[in-house]
């Protein structure tokens, strides 16, 4: 085998690792753990493969940069949380989901951060099932296969993304 193929083969397998997604029956030694670059993919509700029903020792794991956490089943911080305060996203393990606010520097698929709501109904490609006020903030919900899609906006542009692990109708919106 020569060079080029070696290196064919280990472009392949780095994009097959990157795509996969971690849930409770992958194992560590499976997957390489990366901070130094982050994408969130709404499609799939997760954050470098990441989906935020894993524990909170598991996302830790993988994505070992983060600043603080509060264990799961704490009387704060939702019930439990990971949080990566100097990247601006944010796991809530008790609640299942995944928060991505305005300073947040990876990339997101789609992009859909600091859009229009126009916009975001363009890019998401649906109509968003319910209108609210979130904390004072128009927010749109959208369903996906996972559970929900959240879109809060400040000033008519997307400041924060989450994605939920539970249906529209049923979420807490504790942050």
């Amino acid at each position: 085998m020569n060079y080029f193929t070696l290196l064919a083969i280990l472009v392949a397998f780095l994009i097959g690792c990157k795509r996969k997604s971690i849930n409770k029956n992958t194992t560590a030694s499976s997957v390489s753990t990366m901070c130094d670059s982050f994408y969130f993919d709404l499609k799939d509700g997760t954050l470098n493969g990441v989906a935020p029903t894993l524990p909170d020792v598991e996302i830790r794991e993988w994505l070992p940069c983060y600043s603080s956490f509060t264990p799961y089943g704490s009387d704060s911080n939702c019930s439990g949380a990971v949080f990566y305060g100097n990247y601006d996203f944010y796991y809530y393990t008790s609640r299942d989901f995944i928060e991505v606010r305005s300073r947040y520097k990876g990339r997101i698929n789609p992009p859909i951060m600091g859009k229009t709501s126009k916009e975001v109904l363009t890019l998401l490609d649906s109509l968003p099932i319910k209108k609210v006020n979130i904390d004072s903030s128009p927010t749109n919900l959208f369903t996906t296969k996972y559970g929900c899609i959240q879109v809060d906006y400040t000033n008519g542009k997307v400041t924060s993304v989450s994605a939920h692990y539970n249906e529209c109708e049923t979420l807490d919106n504790c942050r």
